[in-house]
């Protein structure tokens, strides 16, 4: 990333060890020396540390959890404490020891929360050994391990689950979600392989199904409007793809405007953000009496942002790669899914699972 001067990559627990005692802690106006805040990189980094537990355990920490509140203290809001060296230890993204039978091991963590950590992730892409990086793939973090054979590399991916761990709560206890690697020690070669140790994660995404009930009540109403846009549709002028976003989030802060008329919150005709927000979630009430009102403004709104959304717009712009004969079946998919989106009829049946394997 661009906003580093290099990596940090550190391969070996001697390494680990080295950068301790040869960086000098920082002392401030905010930092005593014995906070021994020592930079594992560059010192205007100063919340990505190095701390040492004992002549045989590192913790090498971002800041998310950590007895000196980095950043004014925007990571201990709500606590009324500072974080133990026990939870420091226990968040912390990478600790590194050496084990009673003289064996490298590793402990990497994900963060806290369902929510996206861009610090976590790009401090492990830049710190952990050059045989191991971080993937990102649909919004899952896996620990990768690479192995070099004949010139060949070849990679090994371990779920990195996000942990619900939560140090300001006193309620919440270790979840435990977190993966152990282990090396022998070899000094004649820093890039040993590692192998993973102890426990691994599963993911099982949640299971969605469709409300036919309800979606059986309005599929008269939706035919109707289907057949509508199959003859509007040629009437709406339309500009290339580089033109749409801003026209769509327009026709989202329209339907934002119309819908708080609806349900009686809106505060002042006219007075929203031009990009707003918009969910279609629990807004199946607003849709049925927007298709079933013939003259309402948001019939055309709904009309130009399915066009948008489906081949349509392809179409519109000449840009369309669907043959002719499988037009009729990929529009009229396109509008199913659609139907299931804006009249919110997608639900979770079956949450999704994070499973340990031992």
């Amino acid at each position: 990333m661009s906003y580093r001067y290099h990596s940090t990559n550190l391969n070996t627990f001697a390494e680990v060890a080295e950068l301790y005692n040869t960086v000098k802690p920082v002392v401030s106006k905010n930092h005593r020396r014995e906070d021994d805040l020592r930079p594992i990189g560059v010192r205007t980094r100063k919340n990505e540390r190095i701390i040492k537990v004992s002549d045989n355990k590192y913790i090498l920490n971002d800041g998310e959890c950590d007895p000196i509140p980095f950043w004014h203290g925007y990571n201990h809001n709500n606590a009324t404490r500072l974080p133990t060296m026990k939870e420091v230890e226990a968040l912390a993204p990478i600790v590194w020891s050496i084990d009673r039978k003289g064996n490298e091991v590793i402990k990497i963590r994900n963060g806290s929360g369902k929510g996206s950590h861009q610090t976590r992730y790009a401090f492990l892409q830049h710190t952990l050994p050059e045989n191991m990086g971080l993937l990102i793939d649909s919004g899952k973090q896996y620990i990768q391990l690479i192995r070099h054979y004949n010139h060949e590399a070849e990679h090994k991916n371990f779920f990195l689950p996000k942990s619900e761990y939560n140090w300001k709560d006193g309620d919440s206890k270790d979840d435990g979600r977190q993966l152990y690697f282990t090396r022998p020690i070899n000094h004649k070669n820093p890039h040993t392989p590692w192998s993973i140790k102890g426990n691994t994660f599963t993911f099982s995404p949640p299971r969605k199904r469709i409300d036919l009930e309800r979606k059986a009540r309005v599929k008269p109403l939706c035919d109707k409007f289907y057949e509508y846009i199959l003859a509007m549709y040629p009437l709406v002028e339309l500009k290339d793809s580089g033109w749409h976003w801003s026209v769509y989030q327009d026709k989202l802060s329209s339907l934002q405007e119309h819908f708080e008329i609806f349900s009686g919150t809106l505060v002042k005709e006219g007075n929203q953000h031009p990009y707003t927000h918009w969910d279609w979630d629990n807004k199946h009430d607003f849709v049925e009496h927007v298709l079933k009102k013939e003259d309402h403004p948001c019939r055309v709104v709904l009309l130009e942002l399915f066009i948008i959304d489906s081949e349509l717009h392809q179409i519109k712009v000449g840009n369309s790669h669907v043959p002719d004969d499988k037009l009729s079946s990929v529009i009229r998919n396109q509008w199913n899914r659609w139907v299931n989106k804006i009249f919110d009829l997608e639900y979770v049946h079956t949450k999704a699972t994070i499973a340990r394997v031992k």
